[in-house]
């Protein structure tokens, strides 16, 4: 009987550390999650300033065309 119990909690412990680790991939899944789009949207801005310093360069070189 013991050796079944031992079995048993032996289970137990395997399936609450796996779900334990689950809970903490998924968190940094989550977490790096957001420094991506962080980063996405710090690159969309840096995008937009370059967009628009390049027009008033072209604006510019027409100006003086």
């Amino acid at each position: 009987m013991d050796n079944i119990e031992s079995c048993i909690n032996k289970i137990i412990d395997e399936r609450n550390k796996a779900q334990s680790e689950s809970e903490y991939w998924k968190a940094e899944a989550d977490r790096w999650r957001e420094v991506a789009l962080l980063q996405d949207a710090q690159i969309e801005t840096i995008m937009a300033k370059l967009e628009h310093r390049m027009r008033k360069i072209e604006s510019g070189i027409r100006e003086l065309q």
